[in-house]
């Protein structure tokens, strides 16, 4: 693993794509009519390149790759400027990792994994994907990231649906207390009505039918709810509320590691006037109101595959959003 190597990139990042966005703003002016794309893309493949270099792997490569085919259709014009692009990114990461005229035998190592990374980026890129089995480290990458439209004709299995709600709701919480409850639907009537309720009420941009939320329009959806405090038995008297979202946390996060590991894409969303879609499902559903009005939600399906994860698609209407951040955990190693 080279840690020292990913930090001198991670620390590196902005001024490396201040670099490479000039100098696509410069010699390719009509590649594209905004450069955020362009920014997205390479704070992606740079992402690549530090966790392949910080866990010595290709995956994050691969992963990333794949993301620019959808239905097996490379969804760029060309790949020449990328290539080109990229060719540039490889060689100021090993300018920065100390070059390679003065290299010794560590840093040859080094910069050999760094054209290793790069050689399967392109190779890829160019060819086409290589498919990989499905794994712990791919099922991560897709559940870190939010997909916000579905297939509904291709339904979650029931094996897979019982398989998920177990995963999630016999992982760990303090003295295996039950600090939540779990509603889990396939109801499309009832998801959307959780769509309409997942806003933010002081954001205008969810004054309008269609949002950006459409992780909650999945055809499974479930939603983690704060349980019934009095009904604890709790001779310690613990804090309800950090346990609560300790426990969340844990099972959600399992649960979507576990649909991601058997072919789902998932989407999670916190957004909501919780205390309108609580009273919402009282009054529709007979949902009994929880005392608390917090929770999370947890989208889970199929997703369209003509379209983009960031695309939300109701009523016929292609809605596009803006992509989340990228993040890179700092990691400490104690051998």
């Amino acid at each position: 693993m080279y840690y020292t190597a990913a930090n001198i990139v991670l620390e590196n990042k902005e001024n490396i794509i201040s670099n490479l966005l000039l100098w696509i703003k410069n010699t390719h002016p009509n590649r594209t009519d905004t450069l955020s794309k362009c920014d997205r893309d390479l704070r992606n493949v740079i992402n690549a390149f530090i966790n392949g270099l910080k866990f010595n792997n290709k995956e994050h490569i691969q992963f990333i790759v794949e993301e620019f085919y959808r239905n097996n259709t490379l969804q760029l014009q060309s790949t020449d400027v990328e290539v080109a692009c990229y060719t540039m990114l490889r060689d100021q990461i090993i300018e920065l990792c100390g070059g390679e005229i003065h290299a010794n035998s560590e840093s040859l190592q080094t910069i050999n994994h760094i054209k290793y990374l790069y050689n399967e980026l392109i190779n890829q890129l160019v060819n086409g994907p290589v498919y990989t089995e499905m794994n712990v480290e791919k099922a991560s990458f897709i559940a870190e990231r939010c997909q916000r439209n579905w297939d509904y004709d291709n339904p979650v299995s029931i094996a897979d649906y019982n398989s998920i709600i177990q995963s999630a709701t016999t992982m760990p919480s303090k003295q295996n207390r039950q600090y939540y409850k779990l509603l889990v639907s396939t109801n499309k009537d009832f998801n959307r009505l959780c769509y309409s309720l997942a806003v933010d009420r002081t954001n205008p941009h969810f004054d309008q039918p269609i949002h950006r939320n459409g992780q909650v329009l999945a055809p499974m959806l479930m939603i983690f709810m704060p349980a019934d405090e009095s009904q604890i038995d709790d001779p310690f008297n613990d804090d309800f509320e950090k346990n609560f979202h300790i426990s969340i946390g844990l099972s959600s996060g399992v649960a979507a590691h576990s649909a991601a590991m058997l072919g789902y894409k998932t989407g999670f969303c916190a957004c909501a006037a919780w205390e309108e879609l609580y009273t919402a499902l009282n009054e529709q559903y007979n949902i009994p109101i929880p005392t608390w009005f917090r929770g999370l939600m947890l989208g889970i399906g199929n997703p369209i595959w003509e379209y983009s994860r960031h695309n939300v698609f109701v009523d016929n209407v292609l809605y596009n959003t803006d992509d989340s951040y990228d993040k890179i955990v700092d990691v400490k190693f104690v051998h």
